[in-house]
Order: C-alpha cells, then sequence, then structure tokens
C-alpha cells in the first residue's frame, strides 16, 4: 500500500521489481476512511486495527481477517475486496475483544491459532504504555482459561512481526525484546504451551 493525495493506492510487486495495481472496491476505501475519522473514539480506533491480521494465502488470494471483516487480495482479477466474516471468525472476534474489556489497560495486538483451534497464542501490550509492557498468553477456548507463558516488552515498529504460525499450525514462534528492551528473543511454543527453545537475535539498533 502507497499513501497518495487521492487516498492510499495498492500493488503487487514481484521479486524482479515490476509493479501491478490492484483495485479496492467501495467497502474497502469506507473501512480506510474511518481510519482518519476524528469523531471516533480510543476504544473504537483499536477495534479497527486489533487484534492485527495476519494472512493466509489460498491460491491466487491472500486473505486477512479483521474485526470490520475479511480484506481478500485477489492477485487474479487485481481487486482488493472486503468479505463479511463466518460466524466463527466473527465469534472469535468478539471473544478477544470482550477478553480485552475485562482485562484494561491490557488489550491483544495479535492472535495465533494452532491446529485444532482449541488453542491459540496471543500478544498483549498495556494500552499507552511507553515502557511497551508485553505478555504472550496461551488461551484455552474449550477450558474457558488461559496462562502467561512469556513477559517482556514489545518491539516499537514491529507490531506485525510478533506471532508467526508454523504452515501446520502445530507451532507457534512468537518475538519479544528481553526485559530492557534491548536485545531481540525468538521463542519457539508447541501446542500444549511449553516453550521448547528461545533464539536470541541480538541487539536492537
Amino acid at each position: 500500500m502507497k499513501l497518495s493525495d487521492n487516498g492510499p493506492k495498492f500493488f503487487v510487486v514481484t521479486w524482479d521489481g515490476w509493479e501491478s495495481s490492484l483495485e479496492p472496491t467501495e467497502d474497502v476505501l469506507a473501512e480506510l476512511n474511518l481510519v482518519v475519522d476524528k469523531q471516533l473514539s480510543d476504544q473504537e480506533r483499536l477495534r479497527l486495527f486489533f487484534p492485527l491480521p495476519q494472512g493466509a494465502w489460498a491460491g491466487q488470494v491472500l486473505k486477512m481477517q479483521t474485526s470490520h471483516g475479511e480484506v481478500q487480495f485477489n492477485l487474479k482479477q487485481r481487486v482488493v475486496r472486503l468479505v463479511e466474516l463466518d460466524v466463527t471468525h466473527r465469534q472469535r472476534i468478539d471473544e478477544i475483544h470482550a477478553a480485552d474489556k475485562a482485562d484494561a489497560p491490557w488489550f491483544t495486538v495479535q492472535a495465533a491459532e494452532f491446529i485444532g483451534d482449541q488453542f491459540v497464542v496471543v500478544a498483549r501490550q498495556q494500552l499507552k504504555d511507553a515502557v511497551r509492557l508485553a505478555r504472550i498468553e496461551l488461551i484455552d477456548r474449550k477450558g474457558a482459561r488461559k496462562r502467561v507463558l512469556l513477559e517482556g516488552r514489545m518491539p516499537e515498529s514491529m507490531l506485525t512481526h510478533l506471532l508467526f504460525p508454523s504452515p501446520n499450525r502445530q507451532i507457534v514462534l512468537a518475538h519479544l525484546l528481553d526485559a530492557t528492551g534491548q536485545r531481540s528473543e525468538i521463542h519457539v511454543i508447541r501446542l500444549d504451551g511449553q516453550v521448547l527453545d528461545k533464539v536470541d537475535t541480538g541487539e536492537i539498533h
């Protein structure tokens, strides 16, 4: 996405540098206009963005689930659409928003599901916290319970790079800073919530 005086423009860029434009539908543009709507409260604005979507590749379509619907980037038809969420995904996002409301000032930045969909890993942060305290939590939907797996600090400019589910959804990689906020660490989390390993990726510059 590139910003211009006439609003955001969407492109597909291949490895050899060629760009092809994608045309957003009117409902996509309407959602983007909400981002700059000054009448929205802070809580309403948070619901626009969080939990941050993760893309799922399905042939020629990249699908990203947001609170307001599933954004579909169709590379074959060269169009960006907003599709209504199915009942299951609508319920999951509503559950996250309800948990955030009950656990304020903590809110969910990103979520990644394991295979089977009973367990989900969430990255959470304190709202308006200059220190950027963060938690990685394991949610058991079936047992209606949760536990904190990791605590650290949020990478300031890397919000979309916190949780990485493996293609088979049997493990999730979680990216945090250490308590001092100086070193970057990637943790390997298994379905049962056990942290199998930690990779220290060095100082943040």
